[in-house]
């Protein structure tokens, strides 16, 4: 019999991690202070959206290209 192995994600909040992902579209497409009103719209700690908007070489894996 097989089982199947779970990998966990590198975002466990899978709903904040899509808010994350949507904001970082925004940067790309909007400017950082649409997409930093945008994540704190939607809770986001100050700590996330600085890191997502200002660092991307300290962002999680995602499902986009690298904006």
């Amino acid at each position: 019999m097989f089982t199947k192995q779970l990998i966990a994600p590198s975002r466990p909040d899978l709903a904040t991690a899509e808010i994350v992902e949507a904001g970082i579209a925004y940067l790309a497409t909007h400017g950082d202070s649409y997409a930093a009103a945008y994540l704190d719209e939607n809770n986001v700690s100050f700590n996330v959206m600085v890191r997502v908007l200002t660092e991307p070489e300290h962002r999680r894996s995602s499902h986009y290209p690298d904006w």
